[in-house]
């Protein structure tokens, strides 16, 4: 599990926890691969979205949502904290 936490534009906290079953030993090469790779390409998006956000040209908010559930949106998560915030009375 890794958590990404953009701090400034820019900069972003990286931290995770590696689960596995009792006894065994974390996989080297799937680790070789997310510190190298997957856990980079992920801080880079991460911070590449603050930039985006911090701009005067984006006024969309937090999520892609396209009412009309387009192809490219993130509908799904819309409609869960939608839900969250109904049934907290936010």
């Amino acid at each position: 599990m890794l958590v990404f936490q953009p701090t400034a534009l820019g900069e972003t906290r990286t931290s995770g926890q590696i689960f596995t079953a009792h006894g065994a030993n974390p996989d080297s090469a799937r680790m070789e691969y997310l510190n190298t790779v997957l856990g980079p390409e992920d801080v880079g998006i991460c911070e590449s979205v603050q930039r985006g956000l911090a701009s005067k040209g984006y006024t969309q908010g937090r999520f892609i949502y396209d009412p009309a559930g387009g192809q490219i949106t993130e509908h799904a998560v819309h409609h869960f904290h939608r839900l969250l915030v109904e049934t907290l009375g936010l």
